[in-house]
């Protein structure tokens, strides 16, 4: 892909959660990698910022350098970089003023729902929000976070299927001798789509479930690779888990997962978040060997690639989606 075609495709304009507010401590820069592209992500005092990783000098990864105050400061000759991205101070001129080009490449960056959110381009709204992580009535926790070997559409289609569980997660989110998949009405809209009651039989569902049964499923993609799953059971009027899946497209063929979970059944038989981790992290470690096998390793847009079933609804509807788009990063 050519420097023209990265800066016109449109997963650029789109919202990545690139790392949790707790990863970046107030003075600390880390570095981080998004579609290909280097990443520095910085907090001030208060304040987070994102900006290319390398400097306008001579190249230098700005994610080793120093925070003072509200400036972020080269590891390699010193120039200051003020919070808008323009330098301030070259050391080895101290009576000079840096011109307007010594300035660090800027993007977009919202902090909120204990989510760092990154934009490398001119996203068209705002990242969406997950309000349950302030409701009382949930526990919210991050599951963890792995690097995968796999595409990052890959790993949201593969959040989004319910005909592996019998083969994939034979003992939790199986069903035993069936593995009849019901139909289920996807609705799509302009950010995103839904899968709406989903039905599945599970041995168990998640830690509160004591035998097997029925689950429903609310599946919702709220971005290009963002998605939530809301599980609940017949009898329940609110999900007990609010599974979110948080993948960074590293590059076309290499993945960052996160998954933040919110769950209702906390105290029960002793459950708690170290619980409510091992056990979805068993699960999400199951699926790793499947998606890093899969080839071709882009995402094929068309159908005549791959095969697809009727339970493949959601996943057909993901491909829409990224048609809709217009997504060429990552696919095939």
């Amino acid at each position: 892909m050519s420097a023209s075609e990265i800066v016109q495709d449109p997963a650029f304009n789109q919202w990545f959660v690139l790392a949790m507010s707790s990863d970046l401590r107030p003075h600390q820069a880390r570095g981080y990698e998004l579609l290909n592209t280097r990443v520095v992500l910085w907090r001030g005092t208060t304040e987070v910022r994102a900006w290319h990783d390398q400097c306008p000098h001579r190249g230098a990864a700005l994610s080793l350098g120093k925070v003072h105050n509200e400036a972020l400061s080269c590891p390699y000759h010193g120039w200051a970089f003020e919070g808008n991205g323009r330098c301030s101070r070259y050391p080895a001129h101290p009576d000079r003023q840096p011109p307007p080009r010594a300035h660090a490449r800027t993007f977009q960056c919202i902090e909120q729902d204990g989510c760092l959110w990154v934009s490398l381009g001119k996203p068209s709204h705002a990242p969406p929000r997950f309000m349950e992580i302030d409701q009382a009535e949930y526990r919210s926790t991050l599951v963890g976070e792995w690097n995968i070997k796999a595409n990052a559409y890959r790993v949201m289609e593969n959040f989004l299927d319910m005909a592996h569980f019998n083969f994939v997660h034979p003992t939790t989110l199986g069903a035993g001798a069936d593995s009849s998949i019901a139909a289920y009405q996807v609705e799509a809209y302009e950010h995103g789509f839904i899968a709406r009651d989903c039905r599945v039989v599970q041995l168990r569902g998640n830690l509160s479930a004591d035998a097997p049964a029925q689950v429903l499923y609310d599946y919702e993609v709220l971005g290009l690779t963002v998605a939530a799953l809301h599980k609940k059971t017949d009898n329940c009027s609110q999900a007990s888990d609010v599974i979110r899946l948080l993948v960074v497209p590293v590059d076309a063929h290499n993945s960052v997962i996160r998954m933040l979970v919110s769950y209702d059944y906390a105290g029960i038989d002793g459950i708690d978040d170290l619980a409510v981790i091992a056990f979805n992290r068993s699960i999400l470690l199951e699926d790793v060997p499947i998606l890093e096998s899969q080839r071709p390793k882009e995402l094929p847009l068309y159908t005549a690639v791959e095969l697809s079933q009727p339970s493949d609804s959601s996943a057909i509807e993901y491909r829409r989606y990224l048609k809709r788009l217009g997504i060429k990063f990552g696919t095939c």
